[in-house]
């Protein structure tokens, strides 16, 4: 019995062995590819949170501080009164950073490289210090060391942040190039607002100042190209429109110092290039908190599928192999044909002997068919 039913079970076991590697070998596909996404989308949001939001307050006190110690350089008293409260500004960023990268956040367990480069950042840092008083010894070469430092803040942002191509990754890399655009015009006002404050406008000023107006205006073209048409179109009204109309003005009298109208001081300047700086940052912000926004339902969606997939789909395949491995211990009956005494043999066949039965036998008579004991009968 054993051995017909052993035969009958092994080709089960083997196929339901097979079928069962195929469901977990595509149960892992569909989970890695729904993980991925999942952790793609935390980790966007997890550095946005953790180190993007710090490091883009860096950078603007940097920038703040960079153009005021410009001017305090150049002799300018009033920006002199105001360096103070810059650098306290921008102390209060470099230890909101240092908190940031010293926690530990499980969503960044696969942006090694964004953190190693935020300790860079914060190595460089350690010499700020140092640069504060080279500015404060009124050496112009400490300007190039806050851009420098904004530099390397900028480096923070990198393609660890969406590991693969998305709509968030595309709009988060417009957005950084977009700050790069705001970097460069913050640098054209540094620039321009020492020089005007000196009292002069030199003509190595004009070459750079050439090249600053040429990068920007390039860089902000392509920075937009990778976001939504509302706001390509916000920024085609912000560069159109009367802010940078009026800074335009003035940097064409300063390119052109032959022309009819004279170089601007360095109030006229600040009156112009203020309200382009605003305008940028605005923007730059806005179009950071859209995307967020835009994300928001694409993010839930991810989660949920990832869900599905991972624990109904885990559930699923638990079951159906528990149910396949029980069905295959039930106790298989070997099929058999039982063979009966003068059955009629099949057509054209030549009936066999009869069956013997060896079975022993018990006497019941004697050879008269007297039962045992009786006395024997005369024939």
């Amino acid at each position: 019995m054993n051995g017909p039913a052993t035969t009958t079970a092994e080709p089960l076991r083997r196929l339901f062995a097979a079928a069962a590697v195929m469901l977990i070998v595509l149960w892992s596909y569909a989970a890695y590819l729904t993980g991925r996404d999942a952790a793609d989308l935390l980790r966007v949001q997890a550095l946005a949170e953790t180190l993007g939001q710090p490091t883009d307050r860096l950078i603007r006190d940097l920038q703040t501080e960079r153009h005021r110690t410009a001017g305090t350089i150049a002799g300018g008293p009033r920006e002199m009164a105001t360096l103070a409260d810059a650098r306290s500004g921008t102390d209060r960023s470099v230890a909101a950073l240092r908190d940031a990268t010293g926690g530990t956040d499980l969503r960044l367990l696969t942006a090694g490289a964004v953190r190693d480069r935020a300790d860079t950042l914060l190595r460089r840092l350690d010499g700020l210090a140092d640069l504060r008083a080279e500015a404060d010894a009124g050496r112009p070469e400490a300007v190039t060391g806050y851009d420098q430092l904004i530099d390397v803040a900028f480096a923070v942002y990198g393609p660890e942040w969406g590991a693969r191509e998305s709509s968030l990754a595309a709009e988060t890399r417009s957005v950084v190039a977009l700050a790069r655009t705001r970097e460069l015009l913050a640098r054209e006002d540094t620039l321009l607002t020492a020089a005007l404050t000196g009292g002069r406008v030199t003509p190595d000023d004009r070459r750079r100042l050439g090249e600053l107006i040429d990068v920007r205006r390039y860089a902000g073209d392509e920075a937009v190209t990778g976001l939504p048409g509302s706001d390509q179109d916000a920024y085609q009204t912000l560069v159109q429109g009367p802010r940078f109309a009026a800074l335009r003005s003035l940097e064409d009298r300063l390119l052109d110092p032959a022309g009819a109208r004279p170089e601007p001081d360095a109030q006229e300047w600040q009156k112009a290039s203020g309200p382009a700086l605003a305008g940028l940052d605005d923007l730059v912000r806005s179009t950071a908190r859209q995307s967020v926004q835009r994300a928001t339902p694409g993010a839930a969606l991810v989660l949920v599928r990832t869900g599905a997939v991972l624990g109904l789909g885990l559930i699923a395949l638990v079951a159906l192999l528990l149910t396949g491995a029980r069905v295959l211990r039930r106790p298989a009956v070997a099929p058999h044909r039982a063979v009966h005494a003068g059955s009629a043999a099949p057509a054209g066949e030549t009936p066999g002997p009869p069956p013997v039965d060896d079975r022993p036998r018990v006497p019941t008579g004697n050879r008269n068919g007297a039962a045992p004991g009786a006395p024997a009968r005369d024939g």
